[in-house]
């Protein structure tokens, strides 16, 4: 009896949960239906931002067709004569330095070019005469004396007077040096011979006290002469001061 009673029991449990069961299931799935079925609305503005219309330059656009600079994809205007001619010359002087370049007999015409016209540059800063690098070349007028000339010939007095007085300096500068190799060699200081430099004329002074007037007299005439620098009235007068010094100290 109490066996019955317990499945009797057990039994009505079991529809109990099923019945449960049944009714949540039921609940979800109309939950779930009704969320596809009838889906939240929401509201909708109008965009009320104002915007101008914007288009294109027409002159704007005019004046970019009508420059060359922005004219992609044309055709270019022909060279004319004179840019072929460059082109050509620009071709030739390339194919030349790639040939002095590339051989040893190139290579040294090109870089002795290179030194000379280097060399040149040099002498016309300088303002030296490439000539007188080789031989002595005096003005129209000047008075010439060489190494085979005699210096005791020569009038230096007059010859002085007369270059400075048509202001030709620097005739006047070489003459004072000369006419100080004159004295030096009338005082038996030096012996003048021609050919000898004037290295070897300082050299025989030694210590003499008109040395180095006469060091002095030499620098200005290498320099005016052999430098063919031209010399002004006021560098004179200062040469000038330096050759009465010199004849103070002799004898």
């Amino acid at each position: 009896m109490k066996r019955i009673s317990f499945f009797i029991f057990f039994f009505f449990i079991s529809l109990w949960s099923a019945a449960q069961s049944d009714s949540d299931s039921l609940s979800i799935t109309v939950l779930t239906d009704s969320a596809f079925i009838e889906p939240p609305k929401y509201k909708i503005s109008k965009d009320t931002i104002a915007f101008a219309k914007r288009g294109f330059s027409k002159p704007v656009i005019e004046n970019f067709k009508a420059d060359d600079e922005f004219r992609y994809g044309r055709p270019k205007q022909g060279l004319t004569a004179w840019q072929r001619f460059l082109i050509w010359v620009a071709t030739l002087i390339a194919s030349i330095l790639e040939v002095l370049t590339n051989t040893t007999v190139g290579q040294i015409v090109f870089y002795g070019t290179c030194l000379l016209l280097l060399l040149w540059v040099i002498l016309k800063l300088l303002k030296i005469d490439a000539k007188d690098l080789f031989y002595n070349r005096a003005g129209k007028n000047s008075l010439i004396i060489t190494g085979a000339e005699n210096i005791h010939e020569v009038d230096f007095e007059n010859e002085l007077q007369r270059a400075a007085a048509e202001k030709k300096y620097r005739e006047a500068v070489r003459l004072m040096f000369l006419f100080a190799l004159k004295k030096l060699a009338d005082a038996h200081l030096i012996k003048w011979i021609p050919g000898k430099t004037n290295d070897e004329y300082l050299y025989e002074l030694r210590q003499h006290a008109s040395r180095s007037q006469l060091q002095d007299l030499r620098y200005y005439f290498e320099y005016s002469w052999y430098g063919h620098f031209e010399v002004t009235e006021q560098t004179y007068q200062h040469i000038n001061g330096v050759f009465q010094e010199f004849k103070s100290k002799l004898p």
